[in-house]
């Protein structure tokens, strides 16, 4: 059986040169791929890893502050923001090999060269806008229908009205009493000087050999008159005398203490420098809505009727005086709200034309006998003014009692006489004001007070008192490092498994990929 011949195929030169090329390029596209391919999955894979960093930072948000305050803040480790980075290079390290494995190269490793934070914004940033922000947010599923009900309902005022009784009530935070009753001087010295003339007359009347039937019953009227109208006079004087000895020895309710308790003024928000506080590295962003924002104080913080196992007492009291103590704060605010009960008292009076014509009368019979018509329009002033103070010292008491007055009143809700203006206001307390749930309350009065203090000096107050309270459970715990918003930034850089010549071809260095990732996180609404 006769063999196949085996031939051996011989190719020319160059078809082994061509082929050799053809393998070259396939091989070299084949890298071009598998390294392109290779490079984007580890760039998505370090977008991940720096997105899940940021995440991962914030998701370790101060749990007390969120608990009692329903704020959102990732409080700074002790080394602050290098410290959170560091964290965060820990987290990526984790992603990349996996927790507690040993760092071992793969097809996909990276190593970070730089990670750092930028843009941070901190709670106490933008003049207290970003502690408003987060505040509001707080509140917007809560808090919008019980502000327009309050106003609606309660301030149903002409602008130019409340206006004016604001400014007087802002007026009125330190207690003056000379500040009240300014004519009172003017009209005393007056009067005395008319009493002195009298005498006089008096004297030559009774010194005349002749005297008429008809002088001496003048003489007799005018004494009469005098003695008729002093009462009225007393009146003022006996008020004049008592509030000089300070509003809460007048207004405090029986039995009621007050809190002697100091306020921790070291390193609160308030004491930070004009600097700090405007600190800003946003483009643009939300101041939080005014109304939501102080219904978020109202609703998260106490006050004097409200009084809990705290130190200080008077949180709200605090928001509104920014004193260095609980006695020095709750008397502010009396003053103030004092003030507030005036205006509307005399607004009340002004209305009410039965209370006009019957301190028209009593002035005439005051200082009628003087024969001075301006006296008699200046008493007139004066007994209004004595009467709506009594009033107003009476509404103070009851709210301080925890009771509720009127916003305005009407002629049958007035629980003070002009005759019992000196003193009947003493035995008022809080069982004496509106039937429950009619009036306002002594939180609404508050409320009022908190809309007369300017944002920004509210807001650093609101974190003060979330400061010290917070500190109670953790000393080291500051407003001015909760983190509220950042971007993580990191720099990686990953070797060439294939192709190196062609990779430094396209500009890459020393056979690296290099790569910057960014991923910004917070708790603020963007814009």
């Amino acid at each position: 059986m006769r063999r196949p011949s085996t031939a051996k195929l011989y190719l020319p030169g160059s078809m082994t040169v061509f082929l050799a090329l053809l393998l070259s390029a396939f091989l070299a596209v084949t890298g071009i791929l598998l390294e392109y391919a290779r490079a984007q999955t580890v760039s998505f894979q370090l977008q991940s890893a720096v997105s899940a960093a940021a995440e991962s930072a914030f998701a370790a948000y101060y749990g007390p502050l969120l608990g009692q305050y329903q704020l959102f803040g990732r409080l700074l480790p002790p080394r602050g923001l290098n410290g959170l980075a560091e964290a965060g290079e820990e987290y990526i390290s984790a992603w990349q090999y996996g927790i507690g494995s040993r760092k071992k190269a793969h097809m996909t490793s990276f190593e970070v060269r730089d990670i750092f934070w930028d843009r941070c914004v901190m709670m106490t940033d933008e003049g207290g806008a970003v502690f408003r922000e987060l505040a509001s947010e707080a509140m917007k599923a809560s808090g919008v229908e019980l502000l327009e009900s309050f106003w609606d309902e309660h301030l149903a005022l002409s602008d130019g009205d409340f206006q004016a009784i604001l400014q007087e009530s802002e007026s009125m935070e330190e207690w003056k009493p000379e500040d009240l009753l300014p004519s009172y001087g003017d009209l005393k010295e007056a009067v005395e000087e008319a009493e002195e003339a009298a005498e006089e007359q008096a004297a030559q009347a009774d010194g005349e050999e002749d005297t008429g039937e008809a002088s001496q019953a003048e003489k007799e009227r005018l004494e009469k008159e005098k003695e008729e109208g002093s009462r009225f006079l007393r009146i003022l004087e006996s008020v004049r005398k008592v509030i000089r000895g300070g509003l809460l020895s007048i207004v405090l309710p029986e039995g009621k203490a007050v809190s002697e308790a100091s306020i921790p003024r070291d390193g609160l928000p308030s004491t930070l420098s004009r600097s700090e506080k405007g600190r800003s590295v946003r483009d643009s962003g939300s101041s939080g809505n005014p109304f939501l924002f102080r219904e978020y104080l109202m609703k998260n913080m106490d006050c004097y009727t409200a009084e809990k196992n705290k130190s200080p007492l008077y949180e709200l009291e605090y928001l509104a005086a920014g004193k260095n103590s609980d006695r020095k704060n709750l008397e502010s605010v009396a003053c103030r709200i004092l003030g507030i009960r005036l205006g509307l008292n005399r607004l009340s009076m002004a209305r009410d034309s039965e209370k006009t014509a019957l301190t028209a009368e009593a002035a005439a019979l005051a200082v009628g006998w003087t024969g001075q018509a301006w006296l008699t329009v200046v008493t007139d002033q004066l007994l209004q003014a004595v009467w709506a103070l009594a009033e107003s010292l009476a509404d103070v008491r009851i709210l301080l009692d925890g009771g509720r007055v009127h916003f305005l009143k009407g002629s049958g809700d007035w629980m003070i006489s002009l005759e019992g203006a000196g003193s009947a206001w003493r035995n008022i307390g809080g069982k004496d004001g509106t039937p429950k749930g009619e009036g306002l309350s002594y939180e609404d009065h508050l409320r009022i007070c908190l809309y007369l203090t300017p944002l920004e000096t509210l807001s650093y107050r609101g974190m003060d008192v979330i400061q010290w309270n917070l500190q109670k459970l953790d000393g080291s715990f500051r407003m001015n490092r909760c983190l509220v918003q950042g971007i993580l930034l990191v720099q990686a850089r990953g070797k060439v498994l294939f192709l190196p010549l062609y990779v430094g071809i396209l500009r890459k260095k020393k056979g690296f990929f290099e790569w910057e990732k960014t991923a910004g996180f917070g708790y603020l609404e963007e814009t």
